[in-house]
């Protein structure tokens, strides 16, 4: 559990991160200027909300699996007792 939530922590930071450290050597070199760096921000935000969705639910689907698991082995407990 402590792992899940330090990756989906580190996760958030760096998606935050990520885009201002890719254009801002283009705003120090002077080819683009500082909107463009909030433009890309949110962009990139954006996009990456939609392609999140495994990590933001991933302790859900852990779970849901887990109970899978516990289920297929009910299941064949109950069909070797019933042989």
């Amino acid at each position: 559990q402590r792992n899940l939530e330090f990756f989906t922590v580190a996760y958030s930071y760096l998606i935050q991160i990520l885009p201002v450290l890719v254009v801002s050597p283009l705003y120090f070199a002077g080819a683009v200027e500082l909107g463009v760096i909030t433009q890309s921000s949110g962009a990139f935000n954006s996009i990456l909300d939609d392609l999140s969705l495994v990590v933001n639910e991933f302790e859900g689907l852990s779970s849901f699996s887990a109970g899978l698991d516990r289920l297929a082995s009910f299941v064949e407990r109950m069909e070797t007792y019933h042989t």
